[in-house]
């Protein structure tokens, strides 16, 4: 089964967060296989080359680009995979930072300052 359906590639990017675990692999099915088999991890940093070995390194997160944005960044050297989730449309408006529910494939915003609404999309007058 083809599992790479289920995540985006962010190519040349890595996510700078704290790891759940690291792995040498053969290729990025085994990478997202072992995230899938984890409730807690959500994207993977995924080395851009193979090594003398043959073997990629692969890095499980328990958080994405979307709680992180300030930590994500090109990188030459690695791609970021993230888990499909509705974040990946953009819902959140006016700088809302949106929270994936990967189990329920269900998301919330984080409503800046003077914003509310299920996507941030109404000014709140009431200061």
């Amino acid at each position: 089964t083809d599992l790479s359906h289920a995540f985006v590639k962010d190519k040349f990017h890595y996510l700078n967060v704290n790891k759940i675990g690291t792995f040498l692999v053969t290729d990025v099915f085994d990478c997202t296989f072992n995230c899938l088999r984890l409730p807690s991890c959500v994207s993977v940093n995924l080395a851009s080359n193979t090594g003398a070995d043959g073997t990629i390194w692969c890095e499980l997160l328990s958080s994405d680009k979307y709680q992180n944005s300030q930590k994500f960044e090109g990188n030459q050297t690695s791609h970021h995979l993230l888990r499909k989730s509705q974040c990946i449309s953009t819902p959140c408006q006016n700088g809302g930072t949106c929270l994936a529910n990967y189990q329920d494939d269900t998301f919330t915003c984080l409503c800046k300052n003077d914003y509310i609404g299920q996507h941030c999309e109404k000014g709140n007058d009431l200061k």
